[in-house]
């Protein structure tokens, strides 16, 4: 016979909070223990603070079938990811749950646990939040905090023509995780599960890159930084967009992971099409100028970074603001740009 499920009804919201949330909130003394209308939260004179929110829905930004421990993953990853393109120190979380019948005690406590092992690992405490319950689809909102020395924000909004285009870790990844898990990639050598599991844990267990925005934070290294949520060409979009400049990438030193290379060997544009427009890799992306390079140089010993392109004047005809080209140096049309809510 299987586990009981205990539904969230039986056990009821307070103590749910109680029994699952109170716990990771133990070292936030302005949390009050959850037990307040808000919570007090002091940072030093010479810090700003540095707010963020995500909202994960489940069917849209996860799939129905991912375990609770991916959930939490996933929404906190995101969080951090944001503090980290900012040059952040991540500090508190608060978190609002959205639970459906469907989801039962047992459901919240792999949450909790796998939400709590993560905020340990990057010193963040609980603070406050909401749990209600929805006639809809689950959701998961998470607003994280983050402290920065007054000033030092990196921002999008600062790339100038000469600067170098770098990224962190490799792309593409968790958009080919995510296909795999919805059976989609055929095509590849499915005879090698510890690639497949590789690019499914990409997608799953985001891994944010705090340590290296505080490094470019503090370096004074970048002159525009923005994390790789919505795909790359979207993303460095973004940066062009506020900054007010064009962009070329250059397609072969966009970095690819070992494992998409040998999934994807004999039909590589699979894989470089995810990396060009797929989501939610968390990656860094930051301009810089070329008198940095070996700076940057010296930060990739602890994580790789690949300088894939260039920033230029911005076109003043209707081409796109950021182009990719092959080592031919011809234009590489691209059909999917990134993902954008609402279209």
């Amino acid at each position: 016979m299987g586990e009981k499920k205990t539904s969230i009804k039986s056990i009821g919201e307070f103590d749910l909070i109680a029994k699952y949330f109170m716990p990771l909130a133990n070292d936030c003394d302005g949390a009050f223990s959850l037990l307040d209308d808000g919570a007090v939260l002091d940072i030093p004179e010479d810090e700003s603070i540095v707010v963020t929110t995500d909202c994960l829905v489940e069917g849209v930004h996860f799939l129905h079938s991912i375990s609770p421990e991916h959930v939490a993953t996933r929404a906190l990853g995101a969080n951090l990811s944001d503090l980290a393109a900012m040059g952040a120190t991540p500090r508190w979380i608060f978190l609002s749950l959205q639970l459906p019948e469907s989801k039962n005690e047992q459901w919240v406590s792999g949450f909790a646990k796998s939400l709590g092992k993560m905020m340990g690992r990057f010193g963040v405490s609980l603070a406050g939040g909401d749990t209600v319950s929805t006639v809809g689809a689950m959701g998961v909102t998470i607003t994280a905090i983050g402290s920065i020395k007054k000033g030092s924000a990196l921002r999008r909004s600062g790339a100038k023509p000469g600067d170098e285009i770098w990224v962190s870790g490799t792309l593409g990844d968790a958009d080919l995780g995510l296909g795999f898990l919805k059976k989609n990639h055929l095509n590849a050598d499915l005879s090698d599960t510890e690639s497949i599991n590789h690019l499914i844990n990409r997608h799953l267990c985001p891994e944010p890159r705090v340590a290296l925005g505080k490094s470019l934070c503090e370096n004074a290294i970048s002159t525009a930084c923005i994390d790789i949520s919505d795909g790359l060409l979207a993303d460095l979009g973004h940066i062009c967009a506020v900054s007010n400049v064009s962009a070329t990438i250059n397609m072969c030193d966009v970095p690819l992971s070992l494992a998409a290379k040998k999934l994807f060997a004999g039909n590589i544009d699979n894989a470089q099409m995810s990396a060009l427009g797929g989501g939610d890799d968390y990656e860094l992306l930051f301009c810089s100028g070329p008198e940095n390079s070996s700076k940057i140089a010296a930060l990739g010993k602890s994580i790789p970074l690949s300088k894939i392109g260039v920033i230029s004047e911005k076109s003043l005809d209707n081409t796109p603001a950021v182009k990719v080209v092959g080592q031919d140096g011809r234009l590489i049309e691209v059909n999917h740009h990134g993902w954008e809510h609402l279209k």
